[in-house]
């Protein structure tokens, strides 16, 4: 006697190989799609990409451009942003994970910390200009950009931290 399992199987088998079939081209379709967009975006602008393009400040005055005063503040930015991040992150995972008792408090931060992480960059980008920016009065500096980052992956190296931590054994704690 053939079993509910075994009759699911053989009547839904072709349909499920067309429906995968589907899927793939779909997929497929799309990456060719994206392969070529980024292809030829990369074609055209590779001529226009030069050493002193990426080593140039842009000047009115001058008339040159460039890029490197964009790379310098974004590396500015993350030095900054992980300076601020880091400690807080990783102390706040050992705080969680080795000292606080298991309870309403951690389970709140916990909470917290992933619901942050869910927020999208745009939000906390709009919150990081309005208050560290107009609020504060840092305006738009690197500083405001370093801080909302901070908020921004902090819950991420705390969570990150956290399931490290948990990997660790007892005996090495």
């Amino acid at each position: 006697m053939p079993t509910a399992r075994s009759i699911y199987e053989r009547k839904n088998r072709p349909l499920d190989a067309l429906v995968h079939s589907i899927i793939y081209l779909c997929a497929s379709i799309s990456i060719v799609i994206l392969a070529g967009i980024v292809g030829y975006v990369a074609f055209r602008g590779i001529s226009s990409i030069s050493w002193s393009f990426l080593t140039t400040v842009p000047s009115a005055i001058k008339g040159t451009f460039g890029i490197a005063g964009n790379i310098v503040n974004t590396l500015y930015i993350i030095i900054i942003t992980l300076l601020i991040a880091v400690p807080f992150g990783v102390g706040a995972a050992i705080y969680l994970n080795e000292y606080a008792k298991p309870g309403r408090l951690v389970s709140l931060i916990e909470f917290t910390t992933e619901t942050l992480a869910g927020i999208p960059s745009i939000i906390f980008g709009l919150f990081g200009y309005v208050f560290f920016g107009i609020t504060l009065q840092l305006g738009y500096s690197i500083l405001t950009g370093a801080f909302t980052l901070s908020l921004m992956v902090l819950p991420l190296i705390t969570r990150n931290t956290q399931e490290a931590l948990k990997t660790v054994p007892s005996s090495y704690r």
